[in-house]
């Protein structure tokens, strides 16, 4: 909720009750200063911002670098790590999550081609704008397949990707 648009649309900002754009606007400031001030007050080296739908949700550039001011800060290292199952695996997952959901009713079909949600699929493009905002050796790519995780876990995966295996 904290990159999104304020003025569209979307369910995540329902969820949080966000329904105008000043709540938008006031739920960013609270959320930058409660996550500034808990980093700061913590011991700990890692911190670790999991959301998937990072890659479906923020589909401008405008809304990556909003994220990206969120988390420059003084003293920290920022890495994306970015799973990616095939195109045909995410789109089943991604149809079979909205049946689930109760969003999708109608018969399966692929999305259009320069559809909003089309984009999601173009995995190089999505990676050359996280790569512009962050910088490309702050981006790690996985493949999203249990066989190739580390220890087939992706807990595991995550931080030896990230070179910390005594996490």
């Amino acid at each position: 909720a904290y990159a999104l648009d304020p003025v569209q649309k979307d369910i995540i900002k329902y969820s949080k009750k966000l329904f105008s754009p000043e709540d938008c606007l006031a739920f960013r400031e609270s959320y930058q200063k409660t996550l500034t001030r808990e980093i700061i007050r913590s011991p700990a080296q890692i911190f670790v911002l999991s959301l998937e739908q990072l890659s479906s949700r923020l589909q401008d550039i405008s809304q990556i670098r909003m994220l990206h001011s969120l988390l420059d800060m003084e003293n920290v290292d920022v890495y994306v790590v970015a799973y990616l199952r095939s195109q045909d695996e995410y789109l089943l997952s991604m149809y079979s999550t909205k049946v689930k959901v109760g969003i999708e009713e109608r018969p399966f079909s692929i999305p259009e081609q320069g559809s909003p949600e089309w984009s999601r699929f173009d995995y190089a493009s999505l990676l050359r704008m996280w790569g512009e905002v962050f910088g490309d050796s702050n981006i790690i790519v996985r493949v999203f397949e249990r066989d190739r995780l580390v220890n087939k876990d992706i807990i595991a995966d995550f931080f030896a990707a990230l070179g910390r295996e005594d996490c």
